[in-house]
Order: C-alpha cells, then sequence, then structure tokens
C-alpha cells in the first residue's frame, strides 16, 4: 500500500462504522441469560434498552437457527455511540455524523474491559470493522479499480466485489452503484458505496490487550484499503486533514 494515510476527512463519507464482537458461546447457558449477564456486565442499567424484533421469535428457533446465531437482541443508545447485544454477539456503532476513531474507540474500550471483567467469555469466534461510506455520485471513476472490459458498452450498474489476506486478517471491500441512503425520513439519496468489512476469525483468545490490538489492527488495514481504493485528486475533495 503506497500513499500516505491522512487521520481524518473533513467530509467524512462514512454512514455506518461497526465494531463486531462475535462470541464462542456456553451451550449450556440459556441464550436469555447469556444476554443478561453481558448488559449487566457493560453498567447499562441505567440506559433505555430497547427490545428488538427478533425477541418475537420463539427462543427454539433462535437457538436452533444458525442464520440467528449472531443477531443482537437488544439495543441501546448512549450519547457517542449504539450498543446492540446478543448471546453469541456485542456490535458498537456509531450514530451519523461519524464521531471519528479517537472518541469512537475510547468508549468501546471502556465497554469491552467491563464485558471481560465481569463474564466468563473465554473466546472470540470473530473481530470485525466495518465502514460503509455512500457518495452521491457514480464513484467507479474515482477508483484505482479497473478490470478487463472488452464489451465496449456502458455499464449501467456494478457490484465489484473482493477479498484481500494480510497475514491472518481479511477484509471484503464492495463498491455499488444504484445504492440508495435514507439521511432523514423524506430525504432519500441514490448514489454508490464503498463497504469496507475488515475481520480476522478464528478461536481468539479473550483477553483485553489482545482485543484491542486486534481492533487497531483492523482499523489500519481498513483505512489503508479505503484510501488506496480512491483516486488522490478525489481524496482532496474530501478534505484530508494530518492532525
Amino acid at each position: 500500500m503506497r500513499k500516505k494515510i491522512p487521520k481524518k476527512l473533513e467530509k467524512a463519507p462514512i454512514i455506518d462504522f461497526i465494531c463486531e464482537l462475535r462470541l464462542l458461546g456456553d451451550n449450556n447457558v440459556p441464550v436469555d441469560l447469556a444476554t443478561s449477564r453481558i448488559l449487566d456486565s457493560m453498567e447499562l442499567s441505567q440506559q433505555k434498552i430497547i427490545k428488538l424484533p427478533i425477541l418475537q421469535i420463539p427462543e427454539q428457533i433462535r437457538t436452533t437457527d444458525i442464520n440467528l446465531r449472531y443477531q443482537p437482541y437488544y439495543r441501546i443508545e448512549i450519547e457517542n455511540i449504539i450498543i446492540q447485544i446478543g448471546p453469541n454477539v456485542v456490535t458498537f456503532s456509531s450514530p451519523i455524523p461519524y464521531i471519528g476513531w479517537n472518541i469512537f474507540k475510547p468508549n468501546i474500550e471502556k465497554h469491552i474491559k467491563h464485558m471481560l471483567d465481569k463474564t466468563k467469555t473465554k473466546n472470540l469466534k470473530r473481530i470485525g470493522l466495518r465502514a460503509i461510506n455512500f457518495f452521491d455520485i457514480d464513484i467507479i471513476s474515482q477508483t484505482e479499480v479497473s478490470w478487463q472490459d472488452k464489451i465496449g458498452l456502458k455499464s449501467e450498474h456494478y457490484n465489484y466485489n473482493i477479498v484481500y489476506k494480510e497475514n491472518g486478517n481479511r477484509v471484503k471491500l464492495n463498491i455499488a452503484n444504484q445504492a440508495r441512503y435514507n439521511s432523514s425520513a423524506k430525504n432519500e439519496k441514490q448514489g454508490s458505496i464503498i463497504d469496507v468489512d475488515a475481520y480476522c476469525e478464528g478461536n481468539i483468545e479473550a483477553h483485553y490487550e489482545t482485543i484491542i490490538e486486534k481492533i487497531d489492527k483492523l482499523h489500519d488495514l481498513e483505512k489503508n484499503i479505503f484510501f488506496n481504493t480512491l483516486m488522490d485528486q478525489f481524496i482532496e475533495t474530501l478534505g484530508p486533514k494530518d492532525a
């Protein structure tokens, strides 16, 4: 990767930024009890806890359907972050506009430490950082992405996917047009997305320092992929800053 990466963008295009921890749960512990333990560990009892629609599904189905295994059951909205919790997953996301890594990271560090200190979590299955960026233009012409097109006709729709690998980490990059984004109830925009999902998987020891180190590496990798995908002249229009 060749470019100098700015610390931030004045016109950050991020519409969703998510940190996900997938837990290797104990099959002997009921899912509702496991979820309650995580909620209690994060000291969120004073916050408004929103039940998610998945709780309307019978517990037997929730525990046996593999597609529901890593779905959250509750949502908690705090000033700087949104936390979603299930028996096998915890996600942290930034409200729009994206609050920036310097604010986001200390917030999630605090809650991760509480969870690890007060629950019996021993291992994680996945750690992921995902940034979804929206542009109100057809973004492909502003990227370094290229492929051989021998048809000779103008493309109307594209959905470009690639997975990069660096040591034990992977990054799924998706670039697509004809994307829609609802910035408000009455304001739907149409444009393009660059979706960067950096993650590591396996039997990851649930040590605080190990997890934070992996999150830092994934954040650096996600940023590198994003900025190296875009052309330099387009990055300049987003207001890059080094401080």
